[in-house]
């Protein structure tokens, strides 16, 4: 049973992992994006990110964590804090990964280190309020190129362009994922172009119509690209 206002634990899995959620009476862990997408829904009152992850075939190198954490901020509009823990000192990362200058919403615990000191910086950190969180998104989390990215490389978007029968379930969360967007500090034509083009978007998924939704989206991929 999941439960409401959780901190979320996004670890690999591993001992340390465990003997963090037992210190955390309403820790949840997860171990995998579907996991994950699926917790934050839950409303999370503060979220523990590996940055490491080794979900979804990625390599320690590619630090996975950076890229979910802000498909937390930009896609589902995520405001709780988010302590960021790795294995390599602050100072290397933030310059890789400036959105470690918001230390406030986004507190770094190098590793290793104990689970107690995670969850106390944990508990010290503040949610971001919606102009700090917009601010976040422009600054360090490239609106445009995440919109790009999904509309050619979300799984359901990806096989709609392919000319291929879309799976209709993943279309519908890379449309959700979409709606977002409209949200995300995107130029105000972008924004219109996207409000525009969302509710045609959604007859077609309801219609599953996928002919008329693969016009539609090269569409918007084009218009976009002006």
């Amino acid at each position: 049973m999941s439960l409401e206002n959780p901190i979320i634990i996004a670890w690999d899995e591993s001992t340390y992992v465990h003997a963090m959620a037992q210190a955390a009476e309403d820790a949840v862990i997860v171990t995998s994006e579907e996991q994950l997408w699926k917790e934050v829904h839950h409303k999370p009152s503060g979220i523990v990110l590996l940055a490491e992850l080794k979900w979804a075939g990625h390599q320690r190198s590619d630090f996975y964590g950076f890229e979910l954490l802000c498909r937390l901020r930009t896609e589902l509009r995520v405001a709780c804090p988010v302590v960021v823990c790795s294995f390599l000192p602050r100072a290397v990362l933030v310059r890789r990964f400036p959105i470690l200058e918001f230390p406030q919403n986004h507190p770094f615990i190098q590793l290793p280190t104990t689970p107690a000191s995670v969850l106390d910086e944990l508990a010290q950190a503040e949610s971001a309020n919606e102009p700090r969180l917009n601010d976040i998104i422009r600054s360090y989390c490239d609106p445009r190129a995440r919109l790009r990215h999904l509309l050619t490389h979300g799984t359901g978007f990806r096989a709609l362009l392919n000319g291929s029968e879309p799976p209709w379930d993943p279309l519908q969360v890379d449309l959700e994922r979409l709606r977002a967007y409209t949200r995300a500090g995107l130029p105000l034509k972008e924004q219109q172009v996207l409000a525009d083009t969302l509710p045609l978007l959604e007859d077609g998924i309801k219609e599953r119509d996928a002919a008329q939704m693969r016009l539609l989206l090269r569409s918007l991929i084009g218009r976009l690209q002006r």
